[in-house]
């Protein structure tokens, strides 16, 4: 009897011991987490920034260069490929808009008498043409929309309508309101 129950001891140390050295995924994970370093974080950072990169514009050589230098430390690091044909990739059909003349946008406003008073605006500081920009000549109405309005419940009250003016364009403010604190 004394035999089993010293058997018995054993075996229960021997299984909390095993049972204790075993971590969670999310212990593991966190573990690895904590074994990067800010500094070397940074020289990923510093090497994906780099001017051999060139800015990682999406389909050109560069962009290529730096998503196989990813690739590169993704092997390094043992994390298998989950891509097409075993590889760390996957293609697709990404579509981008390549800004290489910034152009001009001017407002002309007509007067009574017949004159026209024009406005220039600078580019970055007072426009910047979105992704989508056509070239070309406007004219038409130009409605002022400031930030807009993202709060459909005052629709529903009757105060707001919904402007959809025929030939015009609506002007907006990008970003957000910033409200000055209650004194």
């Amino acid at each position: 009897m004394k035999i089993i129950k010293y058997f018995f001891v054993v075996l229960l140390l021997s299984a909390s011991q095993i049972i204790l050295s075993q971590e969670d995924p999310e212990t593991k994970l966190l573990k690895q987490f904590h074994a990067i370093s800010s500094e070397e974080m940074m020289t990923w950072v510093d090497k994906l920034c780099s001017p051999e990169f060139n800015g990682r514009l999406t389909g050109t050589s560069e962009y290529l260069a730096s998503a196989e230098w990813v690739a590169g430390k993704l092997k390094e690091w043992n994390i298998k490929p989950a891509g097409e044909n075993g590889s760390y990739f996957q293609w697709f059909n990404f579509p981008y808009t390549d800004v290489n003349d910034i152009g001009s946008l001017t407002l002309n406003l007509p007067q009574t008498d017949g004159s026209v008073i024009r406005k220039n605006y600078t580019y970055p500081d007072e426009y910047y043409p979105g992704m989508n920009s056509g070239n070309g000549e406007i004219t038409a109405e130009v409605v002022f929309v400031g930030y807009g309005v993202s709060a459909p419940e005052l629709f529903r009250t009757g105060k707001y309508k919904i402007y959809s003016p025929d030939n015009a364009y609506l002007c907006t403010c990008s970003g957000r309101v910033l409200r000055q604190a209650k004194k």
